[in-house]
């Protein structure tokens, strides 16, 4: 059986820990398959950055928010020379600037995941080899 791997965006990890309808079939349907689901390095970042300027609140520390991930067995992908290989080869679109977004992005078409998110910008970058599945 093939295995799917996907990336969980920012937004999507979001709804995860805060329990949204927007991706909870979603995960009850596939997380039990033996897919691999990871989130980027990038995502925790940006989360942490958008707390401590109090652009988000989520009900968690940082340490339940990983033992969250952990227990729902998501990796942690980290930022690699491929990834930044990728990202050198991606088109700036004017409508679409956030860095953290682009360096997701660059990390799902490198690890050759499909890229789990609701941003509406994402499909841009379909014909730049990324994999998108919108919820």
């Amino acid at each position: 059986m093939k295995r799917n791997r996907y990336l969980l965006d920012t937004c999507a990890l979001i709804w995860l820990l805060q329990g949204h309808n927007h991706i909870k079939s979603f995960w009850e349907k596939h997380k039990d398959y033996y897919d691999d689901f990871a989130i980027s390095i990038d995502s925790l970042k940006e989360i942490l950055y958008k707390q401590a300027i109090h652009k988000l609140e989520l009900q968690m520390t940082y340490k339940q928010m990983i033992k969250a991930l952990e227990s729902e067995n998501l990796q942690i992908c980290y930022f690699e020379k491929r990834d930044l290989d990728v990202l050198s080869d991606l088109p700036f679109f004017e409508k679409h600037k956030d860095p953290c977004d682009r360096h997701i992005i660059a990390t799902a078409i490198a690890q050759k995941r499909v890229l789990v998110s609701g941003d509406l910008d994402f499909p841009l970058y379909e014909k730049h080899g990324l994999r998108l599945l919108q919820i």
